[in-house]
């Protein structure tokens, strides 16, 4: 074996033993007692825990949105995760305007690999814009490995808010809908002004706070009722709580 981990308190799936870990070529080979079995490396990891390493979905390194740019490039900001035990991450590729999701994702796989990214990673799908061209490529993009996909429900002074009928027409398309993380209303967007432009919420802005969750719950419909308009099959949620 390339690594035997001794003794450690093995989280998984199936709760906490204290057990051994080998490791070949990279990848866990066996998980209990491993008795006699030798290892070019061995760890007594007595009173410690050994945990799968974490996977975080949601980073943003080195594409700037809303005029901002994350600290971390793809090498530093893998290494602090590294160090905090996250092996995976999904970044975002956040698509400029004018251009196409295939070609820039490669763009972004591409930065990450030059900057000598330290962990496994992936990417988040983000449309700011719809056209035929656009909808055209979204299976070389699944097949490039980027499964996820992202459109926006505000922003929409930024003109990168989805439609519902260019949301119909991804979801015809997929036969599922796009992840849709960010499903709020524009209405969420005016209203969250007001209440946040003063450190005091007034009775009248608490109203306000109070209308901005009922615009979250009409953005969550829209986003469940598109698919069901063209006889897409959804897994059952509940209906959000206003």
């Amino acid at each position: 074996m390339d690594l035997i981990i001794r003794n450690g308190t093995v989280v998984s799936h199936k709760g906490r033993q204290i057990a051994d870990v080998a490791v070949k070529d990279g990848k866990i080979f066996a998980v209990g007692y491993l008795g006699d079995m030798k290892g070019d490396k061995e760890i007594d990891a007595k009173g410690k825990f050994v945990i799968p390493g974490g996977i975080d979905t949601h980073t943003h390194h080195e594409n700037p949105f809303q005029g901002c740019c994350g600290g971390d490039d793809f090498y530093t900001g893998s290494i602090a995760a590294a160090c905090g035990g996250t092996t995976t991450m999904m970044d975002f590729s956040i698509t400029d305007p004018g251009s196409l999701p295939y070609e820039f994702a490669q763009g972004r796989i591409k930065k990450a690999l030059d900057r000598g990214i330290v962990i496994d990673f992936s990417f988040h799908c983000c449309l700011k814009e719809m056209s035929d061209a656009i909808l055209e490529q979204v299976k070389d993009v699944i097949d490039l490995g980027l499964a996820s996909f992202k459109v926006y429900m505000v922003y929409a002074k930024e003109k990168m808010m989805t439609s519902s009928r260019k949301l119909q027409n991804m979801a015809a398309l997929w036969a599922s809908m796009p992840k849709t993380v960010r499903s709020r209303t524009i209405t969420l967007q005016k209203r969250s002004s007001g209440a946040m432009s003063t450190g005091w919420r007034t009775p009248q802005q608490n109203r306000i706070l109070w209308n901005m969750r009922q615009s979250s719950a009409q953005s969550h419909w829209r986003a469940a009722v598109t698919p069901q308009c063209i006889s897409i099959t959804c897994p059952p949620r509940k209906a959000p709580r206003c």
